[in-house]
């Protein structure tokens, strides 16, 4: 059963992982860029679109881990472990995906970044799943 405290480890890891996943995306991104097309490395550039990124990972964390929160807590008495961490997954793509799509419309620049809605769903749908098989069975253990 899912308590309080293992929810609340949930969000802050999702806000944290999203994050660090984001700024590491754009970081990386930004270097690669920036070196192919101006011929040299801007490291303060990068540093800060990673930090912008870092602030709208941590807010797309925020909403999949929500959407994966409100999975877990109304299957909290389920007896099937695999089915919890099934639909909890998809919740937390639905709504972490949400964020940059909507973000993209009212920008009007969706078509032209549905890469990055798709990576977005990709890390999403990995890290919520590695996330929460783990403390399914970090549960199962103490338990039993």
């Amino acid at each position: 059963m899912w308590k309080l405290g293992s929810i609340i480890v949930l969000v802050i890891g999702a806000v944290v992982g999203g994050a660090f996943a984001a700024a590491a995306y754009i970081f990386v991104g930004t270097l690669i860029e920036v070196a192919w097309f101006a011929g040299g490395i801007s490291l303060d550039l990068a540093v800060v679109y990673a930090l912008i990124a870092a602030a709208a990972g941590a807010l797309i964390g925020f909403a999949a881990a929500l959407g994966a929160a409100s999975v877990v807590i109304a299957q909290r008495r389920s007896s099937s472990a695999r089915r919890r961490v099934a639909s909890a997954t998809v919740a937390a793509v639905i709504c972490g995906v949400a964020v940059p799509a909507v973000a993209f419309g009212a920008l009007g620049t969706l078509r032209q970044n549905v890469v990055v809605v798709g990576v977005c769903a990709l890390l999403i749908a990995v890290l919520a799943s590695v996330g929460l098989s783990a403390s399914e069975r970090r549960q199962r253990r103490r338990r039993g």
